[in-house]
């Protein structure tokens, strides 16, 4: 039987540990956010230039100018910091960024992401964290 978003969001959210820095990317990842353990200390960083952002924000208390990889409204938190997208994607290649879950259009069963977009549909913007990344190198951090 085939996973539920929740569900794959919450399996990703087991991995994380305390004092974890986070990179979560488009779709699904998103919503990993949902399911940190109560007391467990994680700081969220989103490509576009945004560390230690909070849970969605309440409807009629969205900041257009706080969002997500996805384009989705956050909220700010005590320890939220900007700067620009290319200091961030230097974060995640550099290897400052404890885990990142990547958000893909589709996967092959061997592990492969595909990074395309279907004529005609809108998408917020591909993820870069795949970008000028090879495949193999993510099966491997897959595993």
């Amino acid at each position: 039987m085939a996973w539920t978003r929740d569900q794959m969001a919450e399996r990703a959210a087991a991995e994380l540990r305390d004092g974890f820095y986070v990179n979560l990317g488009i779709g699904i990842p998103t919503l990993v956010s949902n399911y940190i353990p109560a007391g467990m200390s994680v700081q969220l960083q989103s490509e576009n230039g945004m560390l230690g952002f909070g849970p969605f924000p309440y409807e009629g208390e969205e900041d257009p100018d706080l969002i997500n990889a996805g384009k989705q409204t956050v909220t700010e938190i005590p320890t939220t910091s900007y700067f620009s997208s290319a200091d961030s994607f230097a974060m995640i290649r550099g290897g400052h960024i404890d885990l990142s879950i990547l958000g893909a259009m589709q996967v092959a069963e061997n592990g492969d992401l595909a990074n395309w977009m279907i004529p005609g549909k809108m998408v917020k913007g591909m993820g870069g964290e795949i970008r000028g990344k090879t495949q193999a190198s993510y099966r491997t951090a897959l595993r």
